[in-house]
């Protein structure tokens, strides 16, 4: 199926004046979540919607980078000058607490969402917050996922019909 930039950006217009809720990983992939938080089957929860990027991405704020997907690859204790001695987590792990703490304080919502004609992502939220995810592949493997929880969600590149989860 070929990608259409309408509809990417069509299915990520969900997320306009949405608050940024969290930011984590799940293995090597970037996850940013976006939303209330809705209740699912059994005890399960989670915000209403989330952004995983398994290609380059990054946060800024104020034209200066929060945090990145490279930050994953380095140990705190080996590049932060003893702010994490005795870390062993990444340079990512660190600093996603932090953006975890003012995304709490402050709700930033998104005002803009703008889809390239290859793929990539970007979020404009308030406190002068920037997302971005970077399609860097021509091969088919999946570059960014958007889940609306315990619904439908959308595949970079597109993998099909969309998937119910």
């Amino acid at each position: 199926m070929k990608f259409n930039r309408e509809v990417a950006q069509g299915r990520l217009a969900a997320l306009m004046d949405q608050p940024a809720t969290g930011v984590g990983r799940a293995l090597d992939m970037g996850v940013i979540e976006f939303g209330d938080m809705i209740k699912g089957p059994g005890s399960s929860s989670g915000s209403a919607f989330a952004l995983h990027a398994n290609c380059p991405f990054r946060l800024m704020m104020e034209g200066r980078i929060l945090v990145g997907s490279e930050d994953m690859k380095w140990l705190a204790k080996d590049v932060m000058n003893g702010f994490a001695a005795d870390d062993e987590r990444s340079v990512y792990d660190i600093r996603v607490e932090r953006i975890d703490e003012f995304f709490v304080a402050s709700h930033p919502k998104v005002w803009s969402v703008n889809v390239s004609s290859i793929g990539d992502v970007r979020l404009d939220l308030e406190e002068d917050l920037v997302i971005e995810v970077f399609a860097m592949s021509s091969r088919s493997s999946e570059a960014w996922r958007f889940f609306h929880r315990y619904g439908e969600h959308y595949t970079f590149p597109v993998d099909g019909e969309p998937k119910e989860t």
